[in-house]
Parts: C-alpha cells; sequence; structure tokens
C-alpha cells in the first residue's frame, strides 16, 4: 500500500468535497435548494467519500460488537493525539492487497490473504472521519436484540435490484450435507423462523459458462442456479437465483428482485425495527454533515 498515494486521494477527495458544499452554499443563497436536499447530498457524499479513498487501497472497515470498542479506543486516542496500534482479531479496518488496485505487478497467492491496516492507514481513516463529521455512535452495532436481515443490494436497475442475501439456517443439515443436490428441492429455515424453499436447477462445474449481457461468465465451481422463494425478502412468485454455501449452515443467495419484492422486504414485521434503526442511526450523520455545513457558511 502507497501511504504517500493514500494521503493524497484523501485530500483531493476532501477537496471535492469542499467545492459540493461550496456550490450547495450558492443554492442556498439563490434559493435553489431545499434544507433537506442539502441534508441528502452531504450526507450522500460522507458515505461516498469513504469508498472513493479508501477501496482503491484495497482497505475496507467492518464495525460491529466484536471490535467497536477497540475502534473507538484507537480512535479518541487518535484524537488525544495519542499512539494507538491495532488489536489482533479485534481488528476493524483490514487491508486487502490483492483489491489494492493501486500496487502494479503480478499478484501472488499471499496476495489474496486479508491483514489488519497499518497504523499509518487508521490515521487517514480517522482524518477522513473528523473531516466529514462521522460522529463515533454512528459505527455503533446493531442491538442484539433487533433481527439483522442480512440484505445486501449490490446494483440497482430502473425497476429491479440485484441483491446479496446472507441465509443463516437452523436445520440445513439435508441440504449441506448432500453431494448431489441438483434436481432435488429443499425447504430450509433460518435462525428467524423464515422459509426458503427452492428446486436445485444446476451445480456449476470448474469452467462453466452462462450468457451475461453481450458475451459469457464464468461461475464459480460450487455455485448452484435454483428456482423458489425467500420469505421475507421476495413474494410468492417463483424466482431464479444464485445459491453458494457459505461453511455448514448459511446460503448466500444472489438473487434480482422486483419493486414489489423489495416492498414486501422493506415493510416485512420482522424487520420494522431494523429499519428504524438504520433510519436512526442515519440521521445522526445527517444532522451532524448539514449541522456543520451550518456552521460553516452560516455562522
Amino acid at each position: 500500500m502507497d501511504q504517500q498515494a493514500l494521503e493524497q486521494a484523501a485530500d483531493n477527495r476532501i477537496g471535492e468535497s469542499h467545492r459540493l458544499a461550496g456550490g450547495i452554499y450558492k443554492r442556498c443563497k439563490l434559493g435553489a435548494i431545499l434544507p433537506e436536499e442539502i441534508r441528502d447530498k452531504l450526507y450522500s457524499d460522507a458515505l461516498q467519500a469513504i469508498k472513493d479513498i479508501f477501496e482503491p487501497f484495497g482497505l475496507s472497515y467492518k464495525i460491529d460488537k466484536a471490535n467497536y470498542d477497540a475502534f473507538a479506543d484507537e480512535y479518541d486516542r487518535y484524537k488525544r493525539q495519542g499512539p494507538f496500534e491495532g488489536k489482533g482479531d479485534k481488528e476493524w479496518l483490514r487491508y486487502d492487497r490483492y483489491e489494492d488496485t493501486v500496487i502494479k505487478g503480478a499478484k501472488t497467492e499471499a496476495d489474496f490473504q486479508r491483514t489488519g491496516a497499518p497504523c499509518r492507514a487508521k490515521a487517514v481513516f480517522f482524518k477522513v472521519l473528523d473531516e466529514y463529521r462521522f460522529p463515533v455512535e454512528y459505527f455503533l452495532p446493531l442491538p442484539d436484540e433487533i433481527p439483522d436481515p442480512h440484505a445486501y443490494c449490490v446494483h440497482t436497475y430502473a425497476h429491479s435490484f440485484d441483491y446479496l442475501i446472507r441465509f443463516e439456517c437452523a436445520d440445513g443439515g439435508a441440504f449441506f450435507d448432500d453431494p448431489d443436490p441438483s434436481g432435488k428441492e429443499f425447504r430450509l429455515t433460518d435462525r428467524n423462523g423464515l422459509k426458503a424453499g427452492f428446486f436445485i436447477d444446476r451445480v456449476f462445474l470448474p469452467g462453466d459458462k452462462v450468457p451475461f449481457r453481450n458475451g459469457f461468465v464464468e461461475k464459480r465451481p460450487g455455485c448452484m442456479a435454483a428456482t423458489g422463494t425467500v420469505e421475507g425478502y421476495t413474494t410468492e412468485e417463483k424466482h431464479e437465483f444464485e445459491i453458494e454455501k457459505e461453511g455448514n449452515d448459511t446460503l448466500r443467495i444472489h438473487i434480482r428482485l422486483s419493486m414489489e419484492d423489495v416492498n414486501l422486504f422493506l415493510r416485512f414485521p420482522l424487520w420494522k425495527p431494523y429499519f428504524n434503526w438504520e433510519r436512526k442511526k442515519a440521521g445522526l450523520l445527517e444532522n451532524s454533515v448539514f449541522g456543520h455545513f451550518k456552521e460553516e457558511f452560516f455562522p
């Protein structure tokens, strides 16, 4: 990882955000933008800046209940200009050399290994958090009593959305132990009692390719093409999707959800506390960035 390049990337992206804020201020003076739009633009820019700065360098963060205290402690010591260092298995900022697009040359097997990011990279991360006014509470993990849908939108289209769903099974033994699930039907239950019913149409082998846009894409061996439904995420209409096994009890479901599916998902009673928590979390950052904007331009 090129530390100097990372620091420069952070400074350049922060400069873009300063210019964005200046443009918003000019629109404010003209009465051409509403406060709600300002909040949304600043909030979205802060989140996008994290991705823009760190992803090209193979850096990603994951802050959960296992490492939140370590993260908060290091952030506090950074602010007090004290020394800080990693916490071993409680690392929250990870470095993946293989994803570091700044590095030139051939990749080796060692490049696939993810390690804890060095302190100098964390210092840049903390600098960015300060610049964009991320409150430390924004990173608080989901409370244990709130069910997590483990659903992530990975791509959006005009009227549909590609999702990755991690379906953690409570009774998946028959499926996970089956050496040849092709042509068979399964009905699994997750830890919240939700059902996934599907028929395995095909198990992909090494070298198998499928049509994708104007060409073909090679599938990962062991990935399965399936047809079925997933309670809490899809309507009762049969969907085509792909499944991968993760460990001995979790399915990674790659599925395209329609607008009807997404509306059902967002309104599903089990997930209501989660989305309420998400809105409160977003509100913390929105209030922080909007408050800073007002202090800067309307003191």
